[in-house]
């Protein structure tokens, strides 16, 4: 490492002190000055590696593995450091197609600790892509950065950076909306045939008939029939968010009659 610090020292035109190692302990914390130094030994060593020789003598060896992005986004790239790693996160269930055709409400939404009046907005592309989180519920996450992101991944749940996020005050239509935008992605994008269409194109993948479906599947699935029925087909609009959140109600309704 003595001689990893005499090339950075050479690249930099200076020799570095011993009451600056180890000096800034957080990434976000490292100064406009420091940032120049570090370009300067990218610019003047033959090799990129001492850049991260530079910033480790600086902040530690618990930053090392974080220093490779922190390289290219801040110090060649243009972000701030002050901002960098930072943001707002949020939760948004992770789950199957299945899960979400035969699970109930609550066990779909427990992984990020209930309903939190918040979803992701749909947008169209993001569903064509085959984003399963295009409309979903979320929670939203304040205090992530980039030490401490990992805490936040466990199972049931997908961690986004996202500062985009809309208000959902009516938790029925809201999920039942996420399944149906689901169920249609999964069968031919939108042009939906029922349940023996699901059989059909997942084959082995056992679909049950709608008595074993959640109540909230069965009145998606019933609110994607009456929007090709009443609106006809659209490549447009993501089926199931054409509806008003009346449909959705109704249909609950008539699922309990």
């Amino acid at each position: 490492m003595e001689d990893a610090y005499r090339e950075v020292e050479k690249a930099l035109g200076r020799p570095l002190l011993e009451r600056d190692r180890n000096s800034v302990p957080n990434l976000n914390d490292v100064s406009d000055a420091l940032l120049a130094d570090a370009r300067t030994v990218l610019a003047n060593s033959p090799s990129p590696l001492m850049a991260h020789v530079f910033l480790r003598y600086y902040c530690g060896g618990e930053n090392f593995r974080y220093l490779a992005n922190f390289i290219e986004d801040v110090v060649r790239g243009n972000q701030s450091a002050a901002e960098w790693g930072l943001g707002d996160h949020a939760w948004a269930p992770d789950t199957s197609l299945q899960d979400q055709l035969y699970k109930s409400r609550d066990a779909l939404l427990e992984p990020m600790g209930g309903y939190h009046g918040l979803r992701f907005p749909a947008y169209l592309q993001a569903w064509t892509d085959g984003a399963s989180h295009s409309g979903a519920p979320v929670r939203p996450l304040y205090g992530v950065n980039y030490r401490n992101w990992t805490e936040y991944c466990k199972p049931g749940v997908s961690l986004f950076s996202t500062s985009t996020l809309e208000p959902a005050p009516d938790i029925h239509s809201t999920v039942c909306r996420w399944i149906a935008a689901r169920i249609a992605r999964c069968t031919a994008a939108g042009h939906l045939p029922g349940v023996e269409g699901l059989r059909a194109r997942w084959g082995e993948i056992e679909i049950a008939d709608l008595a074993d479906w959640s109540p909230d599947a069965r009145t998606a699935l019933a609110v994607l029939l009456r929007e090709l029925r009443e609106l006809g087909p659209s490549t447009q609009h993501i089926p199931g968010f054409r509806a008003p959140d009346e449909w959705y109600h109704h249909a609950a309704q008539s699922d309990n009659e």
